[in-house]
């Protein structure tokens, strides 16, 4: 598996295919330089970006094979920018959720970064690389007003790159100075994720793609939701069910607020919501099924995890959820896990 650095900036080449159908620049003014300024005639990049907005039709929204979401945009015809957020990289928690992020030290290295910019100057396709790469200073902020499996809608303000130097065999992100800078003063963006599902799928059945993954579902719910492994028919039904993801897998990772829990002695895990004692609130599953407050983690003497109870033992789907199984504790407490 390649290292994140690799990842990006593979993602970031092998998006350039997309260039050819963005042959204008977005949103770029002329500039022109005062008498004092620096001197800039090898800068590869243009010195500012007052305004770029990306609708599907000038940008690519796709997700990583960690399922973290990645803009790919052109900014001239062999210039390139890539967007992406890693949830819990760069001094941050979850990205993908609505909120405003301030970028940060870490985020201007694409070995650390969470909230990652990656902009590509002159692009060679003799060489399969650009001339000079920036990435984001410690200057810029994100504010994400709509995050689900179907769209991402947002703004970045004030963004401010620098030249660097990538050496991805050493995994190193190093500023070059020389004074090479690009400031995007706004990056709006209003996107839904590309769409392709190459699964060959059996009668009666139909593909169905989230986080990069794909299966099949039963023909009439083709929206599925990888978290919790249930199809859907519609997409706001899956983003509903989705975007808080309670008592989903934990094999595919659980959302804010969730930790995954396994039982002594059961085969199986979740993700668990936090709770409070006996009696405290527990969140509902999509459907609508009570969570209790009814574990208890290593080391605590109260139940603080929420989970799905069940009777129907062995059972999968049933009491639990469609793919849940309702197990037995060694005391005879049913629980639904994956």
């Amino acid at each position: 598996m390649c290292v994140r650095q690799r990842c990006i900036i593979s993602a970031l080449v092998t998006a350039l295919g997309f260039t050819a159908a963005c042959n204008s620049v977005l949103g770029v003014a002329d500039v022109t330089l005062a008498p004092d300024a620096p001197d800039r005639s090898g800068c590869k990049l243009d010195e500012r970006y007052p305004l770029i907005t990306l609708s599907s039709s000038t940008a690519d929204l796709t997700r990583d094979t960690d399922g973290s979401p990645s803009i790919f945009t052109a900014l001239g015809n062999a210039d390139a920018l890539l967007i992406s957020l890693h949830d819990n990289k760069g001094g941050h928690g979850m990205l993908q959720a609505p909120g405003i992020y301030q970028l940060t030290s870490a985020d201007s290295k694409l070995e650390t970064c969470g909230f990652c910019v990656l902009a590509g100057a002159d692009y060679s396709a003799t060489t399969k690389s650009f001339a000079q790469d920036y990435v984001a200073s410690t200057h810029g902020q994100l504010q994400i007003t709509t995050a689900t499996t179907t769209q991402l809608i947002g703004s970045i303000q004030d963004l401010v790159l620098r030249h660097v130097r990538l050496d991805t065999a050493m995994n190193t992100t190093t500023p070059v100075e020389d004074g090479c800078t690009t400031t995007m003063s706004e990056i709006d963006f209003n996107l839904s994720y590309s769409s392709s599902c190459s699964l060959s799928c059996g009668s009666g059945t139909v593909c169905a793609a989230d986080d990069g993954h794909e299966v099949c579902c039963s023909s009439g719910f083709p929206n599925w939701c990888r978290a919790l492994n249930v199809c859907f028919a519609g997409a706001p039904q899956r983003d509903a069910a989705c975007t808080n993801g309670y008592y989903g897998d934990s094999s595919v990772g659980c959302k804010a607020g969730q930790v995954a829990v396994s039982i002594t002695g059961v085969t199986g895990s979740f993700c668990s919501p936090i709770c409070n004692g006996t009696g405290s609130a527990c969140p509902s599953a999509y459907n609508g099924k009570a969570g209790t407050c009814a574990l208890i983690a290593s080391g605590s003497t109260t139940p603080n995890r929420c989970a799905l109870t069940c009777t129907d033992i062995g059972i999968k789907g049933g009491q639990c959820l469609p793919s849940m199984t309702c197990r037995a504790t060694a005391s005879g407490n049913g629980y639904c896990l994956y």
